[in-house]
Parts: C-alpha cells; structure tokens; sequence
C-alpha cells in the first residue's frame, strides 16, 4: 500500500522540561517548525532519521501519529534527552528550545491542538 504522506514532522520535547525543539529553515517556507522532511519507509523512520539528522539527538520515546497537516504532512511525537544541539545540516539557520506558550509567537500556523496532545500524550 502506497504511503499516504508527502513529508513527516517530528513535535520534540525534551525529557527534562518538556520545551519543544524548533528549527528556522533557511529554504522556503523559511519559517520555525518541528525536525522533519520527506517520507521514507515509515512515519517512525522517518522522524527518528530527521531528528538525528538535523539535531544530532538521539531519540528516547517514539510515541507515533498525533495528527496531520493539510492531509499530507504527517505529525508525530517523540521524547529526547537534553544533550547538546551538535549538527547543523545546512537547512536551518536557527535552533533551539522552545516553551509551548512561545510558539504561536514564532510560528503563527501552528495547530495548537497538536502541541496540546503531544505534551498529553507524552506525559
């Protein structure tokens, strides 16, 4: 069966404080967002991979979908622990740890019900 998603999002919280990891792409849309990219073999695939890819963490908790954006960009949630943001892979300008109550003021398309569940549901 074909895979439904063009690209895959990652909510990452870290395991101390649950702030969540955003990055400011430096391509179109150059905007704050989650670790994420295009899909490949799976949704856990492919956030595990683009978190590791872009951030050098390592995660600790797959926790799977929470929903989806404009019906081709899956979202999911996954847990890390708090190590240093050691990769910079050429797609972001900006990174770091983000409150939840920040990120409308980064990120103002954000669908606060997905940050809403993945801190439920990874808590």
């Amino acid at each position: 069966m074909k895979n439904k998603y063009n690209s895959v999002i990652s909510i990452t919280l870290r395991e101390k404080d649950d702030k969540t990891l955003l990055i400011h792409r430096i391509n179109p849309p150059k905007v704050f967002s989650p670790p994420g990219g295009f899909y490949q073999k799976s949704l856990k695939y492919t956030s595990i991979k683009e978190i590791k890819e872009e951030t050098g963490l390592k995660v600790k908790n797959y926790y799977g979908q929470i929903g989806t954006i404009d019906n081709n960009v899956a979202v999911t949630a996954s847990v890390v622990r708090d190590k240093p943001l050691t990769i910079n892979c050429g797609e972001w300008d900006i990174i770091g740890w983000f409150s939840f109550n920040n990120i409308k003021n980064l990120s103002p398309s954000a669908e606060s019900s997905l940050w809403d569940k993945s801190l439920k549901i990874t808590r």
